[in-house]
């Protein structure tokens, strides 16, 4: 028998699909993180949201709304699993819990940069508000460092894609615009995704691994591992990078 989904599933999807809509951002945010959280297959879902051109040019709002929505969805899928019926045969809400969010990072595949990297920041954010529930990892270290690695892999992008000037038209046709033709990702991006409390933003910042050392988006091995010999230097850069970035672009 075929599920008819719920008719605001069916109008988020139609407004995910458009680069303008009626409603304000809050209320996507809120739509957005309730059937991520709903759903124990969000990969479909995150893929739409992640191309969606409803967040297209960038903006800081538009950007914070991501984060928020991931951020909540894992806070809601938790409360969804620990609320569910459970009978004898019923999966433990860890492992329940690290497959979902498995799911989610697939949902990534082919997405744009920046909106990746905001995305990954706020499962992180949410997995970090839930640690004393799940523990540092729900998958037993796979899950929480393979959305750290897909952080950082948008990251590496974001670099390449805005870190040099662009001189002639052709390349500048490949930097995505934000609103107001801004184009400072560093202020939407970052301060989309990192805590706003103003003393974590006064500490050192000059070791290239402080970042994971006060920033809930990173596990305590981040730092630890950012100086093993095995890490590229590319990964040290973007460790190197963020942290110059929090002390350049504080939040306002």
């Amino acid at each position: 028998m075929t599920v008819i989904p719920p008719r605001e599933y069916t109008i988020l999807l139609s407004h995910l699909h458009k680069p303008s809509s009626s409603l304000p951002l809050s209320t996507h945010q809120s739509l957005i993180s309730h059937f991520l959280a709903q759903t124990p297959t969000p990969t479909p879902l995150t893929a739409t949201v992640i191309s969606s051109p409803l967040f297209r040019p960038f903006s800081h709002a538009k950007l914070v709304t991501l984060v928020t929505a991931f951020r909540h969805a894992v806070h809601f899928r938790l409360k969804a699993l620990e609320d569910e019926e459970k009978t004898l045969f019923t999966r433990g809400i860890r492992p329940r819990m690290a497959e979902w969010v498995r799911d989610l990072v697939k949902g990534f595949k082919g997405g744009q940069a920046v909106i990746r990297f905001v995305s990954a920041g706020g499962i992180l954010l949410g997995l970090g508000d839930l640690i004393k529930k799940l523990g540092a990892d729900p998958g037993s270290g796979s899950v929480r460092a393979k959305t750290e690695d897909e952080l950082i892999v948008a990251l590496t992008e974001i670099i390449q894609l805005y870190g040099a000037p662009k001189d002639s038209a052709w390349e500048k046709e490949f930097q995505p615009e934000t609103e107001h033709g801004e184009r400072k990702w560093p202020t939407l991006s970052f301060l989309a995704c990192f805590p706003a409390n103003p003393r974590q933003w006064t500490r050192s910042l000059s070791p290239c691994c402080s970042l994971p050392n006060f920033c809930p988006m990173f596990s305590p091995n981040a730092s630890r591992s950012c100086h093993s010999p095995y890490v590229s230097s590319p990964t040290r850069a973007c460790f190197r990078l963020l942290s110059c970035s929090c002390r350049f672009f504080p939040p306002t």
